[in-house]
């Protein structure tokens, strides 16, 4: 469909994202399409990140700009020059704002937060997302719009509650899902461990562990992808109490090499597509947090085995993730589908498609 399709990332940076900006490349180019990475312009210094040289995803320093080119970028990158080239926004996360009497009202999670509204001045900070959609509605009469891309049923539903129109869903898929689940100690055997991601959860998971005085809480941290590997294949419980932006890789990660997986309700896990656990193990936003997470914990401590086997459909859907990841960019760089959401069978659909 396209004669070259450049996606711009932020060199050096070793986050999901920008891993699923390289596995968005090796994709379209395990398809045969001219596909490459850019740098955006404040990182163009930093050393590429050595773990992501599984894939194939080599760099230029320049933007393509014919009219038969592409341009994909993150949710949080300014509008790249694109010339002629059709630009496809990917919103890998999602800000959780609304707009309300003159004043953006923020619902901050985690860092000692519990869930309440915090009133803030518009100009302080407008969130990304809502800049993003008024920069939809305002492009240059002469070039098209940005083309939404989806991460998650999360981010699906808010870009189509605020512009309208429906975005095609662009997932990412979990790396080396083998490895994880080769680290898998059996349930029986797995320490009385909670482990949780400080950066995500703040200081809610540390109030947490204070009704747990048996049970070892293990921030993952200044770890290695061995190390978080390890880690997660040993504790009982992954604990994630953040907002959830996006369809975070660690929850999967966990769940893969065995752990059973206990969110909030927030964000991206409030969806049962994007995080597919029973409503059971999904502590309620409302009320008192901390104490809903400590009885969510309780129960799954009591009975660990049966807690595990009900999330053997999450590790069916993680185990999958490629296959679907690689036919939604098959749908929407080569066959040009748009607007389609999580629900869609799109791996059918490229199946009926590779047939004709």
């Amino acid at each position: 469909m396209f004669s070259e399709i450049a996606v711009v990332y932020p060199r050096g940076l070793r986050t999901g994202g920008p891993e699923a900006l390289h596995q968005l490349v090796d994709s379209l180019r395990r398809r045969g399409q001219e596909a490459y990475l850019v740098p955006s312009d404040d990182t163009v210094g930093p050393d590429r990140v050595a773990e992501y040289a599984v894939y194939d995803a080599p760099e230029r320093p320049t933007l393509p700009r014919g009219h038969d080119s592409a341009v994909v970028v993150a949710e949080t990158a300014p509008a790249p020059d694109r010339g002629d080239a059709v630009v496809f926004r990917w919103w890998l996360s999602i800000d959780n704002h609304s707009a309300e009497n003159g004043h953006i009202r923020r619902l901050e999670y985690g860092l000692g937060m519990r869930g309440e509204w915090q009133e803030m001045p518009r100009h302080h900070r407008v969130g990304t997302a809502f800049k993003q959609a008024l920069r939809n509605f305002s492009a240059p009469p002469e070039l098209p719009p940005e083309i939404d891309l989806a991460q998650s049923q999360y981010a699906w539903a808010h870009l189509f509650g605020r512009t309208r129109r429906p975005p095609s869903m662009l997932g990412d898929y979990t790396p080396s899902p083998d490895a994880l689940i080769a680290a898998a100690v059996p349930v029986a055997r797995r320490r009385r461990a909670v482990c949780f991601n400080p950066k995500k959860s703040g200081s809610l998971a540390r109030e947490v562990s204070a009704g747990f005085p048996d049970v070892e809480f293990v921030p993952i941290e200044n770890m290695s992808r061995a190390e978080v590997t390890r880690s997660l294949g040993e504790c009982a419980v992954y604990l994630d109490l953040g907002s959830h932006p996006g369809k975070d890789r660690i929850p999967r990660e966990a769940v893969l090499a065995g752990a059973v997986v206990v969110t909030a309700m927030r964000g991206s896990a409030a969806f049962h597509v994007d995080v597919p656990i029973p409503l059971h193990h999904k502590v309620p936003s409302d009320g008192d947090v901390v104490a809903s997470a400590r009885a969510v914990l309780s129960d799954v401590f009591a009975d660990l085995p049966s807690a595990y086997a009900l999330q053997d459909s999450y590790r069916d859907v993680i185990s999958g993730e490629r296959e679907v990841f690689d036919a939604q960019v098959q749908a929407v760089f080569t066959r040009g589908m748009r607007g389609f959401d999580p629900s869609y069978p799109i791996v059918a659909d490229m199946a009926r498609f590779a047939d004709e």
